[in-house]
């Protein structure tokens, strides 16, 4: 049976020129996988649909951006429209570092090719990324009497294990697998004849479709009801609730609502959001309505729509030093100006959530750009610039570089991520640093050169998380991407992957180093983690990794990746000779130099190496 796999992203979406503003269903992302089948496809969509729950806030607004944006629905994408989505779902089929699962190659923008379903199809629907879609198709080379119908994830796995002898383990695991999509709605034959007419339209010519003798019946799955939230006929008390906010206002005597915010706390936050510019006289009422939020939403801070300025934005903060997540969506008036008196006043915070406001690409990577250092103390910032396809060059970005014993080719050059602490480097680090130790020791069967595929880049996309949680559970709140050049003051991480198999007599162990770039941009200063977490306290950089995070990752070092941390010259990797080789050699010939003409990278000192990177600047 055929090992290749396709998955697309389907999603409802008001034509571009639309007069009667009536959405249809659209294809607006996909790709296809040389080696997917049996359970694969049913793990990975598993995985996908998990990303998208959890990132449903980002991929709303990615989706937002292209209403009005396409032609009528069953035209076929050349370059995807919603590179974040396509990236999660890459990212989806490809990794699951929790069972150290790593195939594929780099990850590129692709949507589904136009030819014959071969090894069979997954289809997500996310027009509520909340609660997505699902649907598989067999295979044409199957044999099954579903044709070329929706099935559900358990017809799907037993097409493909039918006449397999049984085996209790596997069973029970795919019972388990197959179980969790039974709370998952399924797309019809309609939804799919409308996203993909050129699959299964009526267009499509019906003597080349397989024809069913069997279909799928899904479990039904009702709508959730907004009856009892949204009643037709509201009570008396909740008609006259906001005249009694801005009556209390106007008189300054907030006492009898006080008394009402444990039962009408929602309520109460609604009327005061409605206000603009928000009145001085409100923040006590409203400081006494996000106190009894918080006990119910733990340490996150959630001002979407509110005006405040920024100085107010500042002393409300300032009441709430335990906050680790400030969510200032959904608000225009929010500007560069809040940013910096929210940051100057709580500088460290785990996320930070900035989704339709008055920050706009241009305005975030100025910030980036021209005051880096108040970014030191936060993990995460949830923005569509830092998920799009553009590459914000900002002095503050923290860089990888890898490479493989042996190889003159370069194949992570300079991957970044514009927005880190201190413990989110590390543990993406150590994510996979893992699978790669595993992977050095046969523990993984693997698809092509584990260093070239996603792993780094998708490790170092994800944000921060809780140390018991698993990597399947992450949220992406970037996409790592080449930023550009090294500038003074830069950090990197440098990491060369053993290879025994390597012509010129490769090494039988891996090997790393922190790296900082020095003034002028013609030295690095390498460290061990233990020297680079040092260099983090006196920088002002936080927070730091747990404990049990540093021991991991040192045990890993030790039985893994093999670096002997004692002497820091001999974690320095020939990665950075390479990525200077690489670069410097494009350099030249776009000169005309020779080989003998090129400069040589030094390595100096016992605790140090300082090679000259000046070329890395300039290209």
């Amino acid at each position: 049976m055929d090992q290749r796999h396709e998955a697309f992203i389907i999603t409802r979406l008001i034509p571009h020129g639309s007069t009667d503003q009536k959405a249809y269903y659209h294809c607006i992302g996909g790709m296809h996988h040389k080696l997917c089948y049996g359970s694969l496809p049913l793990r990975a969509a598993d995985r996908f649909i998990t990303l998208v729950k959890n990132n449903a806030h980002l991929i709303s607004e990615e989706l937002k951006s292209i209403q009005g944006q396409l032609a009528c629905q069953g035209k076929y994408l050349k370059r995807s429209r919603v590179p974040y989505l396509n990236f999660l779902l890459a990212s989806a089929f490809n990794l699951d570092l929790d069972t150290r699962y790593v195939s594929g190659g780099t990850y590129a923008q692709t949507t589904p090719h136009d030819q014959k379903n071969i090894g069979g199809l997954t289809i997500v629907d996310v027009t509520d990324p909340l609660d997505p879609s699902y649907a598989f198709v067999t295979g044409s080379e199957s044999g099954s009497d579903l044709g070329d119908l929706p099935c559900t994830a358990q017809d799907y796995l037993e097409v493909y294990h039918s006449g397999e002898e049984s085996d209790e383990e596997k069973d029970s695991s795919n019972s388990a697998l197959t179980a969790k999509f039974d709370s998952i709605r399924f797309i019809t034959e309609d939804m799919l004849a409308e996203a993909l007419p050129f699959r299964f339209g009526v267009a499509e010519d019906l003597q080349s479709r397989r024809r069913a003798t069997h279909t799928s019946n899904p479990k039904f799955i009702p709508k959730p009801s907004v009856a009892s939230s949204h009643p037709i006929f509201p009570a008396l008390s909740e008609l006259l609730l906001e005249p009694a906010v801005l009556y209390s206002l106007k008189t300054g005597d907030t006492y009898d609502l006080e008394l009402l915010i444990p039962g009408k706390t929602v309520q109460i936050k609604a009327a005061l959001c409605a206000l603009s510019p928000f009145p001085e006289t409100g923040l006590p009422l409203f400081l006494s309505v996000v106190q009894e939020e918080l006990k119910h939403k733990g340490n996150i801070l959630d001002l979407t729509g509110f005006s405040l300025s920024p100085k107010q934005l500042a002393s409300v903060v300032a009441e709430f030093p335990n906050t680790r997540t400030v969510i200032l969506s959904h608000s225009p008036q929010v500007s560069s100006e809040h940013v910096r008196a929210l940051l100057s006043t709580k500088p460290e915070i785990d996320r930070l959530e900035l989704l339709d406001t008055g920050i706009t690409d241009d305005t975030l990577a100025s910030l980036l750009q021209d005051h880096p250092e108040i970014f030191k103390r936060v993990s995460d910032i949830i923005h569509p610039l830092l998920v799009s396809t553009k590459r914000p060059a900002n002095p503050g970005a923290f860089h990888v570089f890898a490479s493989l014993e042996g190889s003159y080719i370069m194949t992570t050059g300079g991957i970044a991520i514009s927005v880190w602490t201190p413990v989110k480097i590390v543990q993406n680090i150590f994510d996979f640093l893992a699978v790669l130790a595993g992977l050095d020791r046969g523990v993984t069967p693997t698809s092509g050169d584990s260093i070239q595929s996603m792993l780094i880049q998708t490790a170092l996309s994800s944000g921060l998380r809780k140390p018991e949680s698993l990597w399947k559970d992450r949220t992406v709140t970037t996409v790592a991407r080449n930023c550009g050049v090294l500038t003074p003051g830069a950090w990197t991480f440098m990491f060369t992957q053993a290879n025994p198999l390597a012509t010129r007599g490769g090494s039988t162990e891996s090997r790393y180093a922190f790296a900082k770039v020095l003034p002028g941009c013609i030295q690095v200063q390498t460290y061990d983690l233990g020297q680079f977490l040092e260099e983090m306290r006196k920088e002002g950089r936080g927070p730091l990794p747990s404990n049990e995070l540093v021991q991991k990752f040192n045990d890993l070092i030790q039985s893994g990746v093999g670096v002997d941390t004692t002497s820091v010259a001999k974690a320095v990797p020939q990665t950075m000779r390479y990525v200077m080789r690489a670069l410097m050699g494009r350099r030249k010939r776009q000169r005309g130099q020779t080989q003998s003409e090129r400069p040589k990278s030094v390595v100096e000192g016992s605790n140090s190496c300082k090679c000259n990177i000046n070329q890395i600047k300039q290209c």
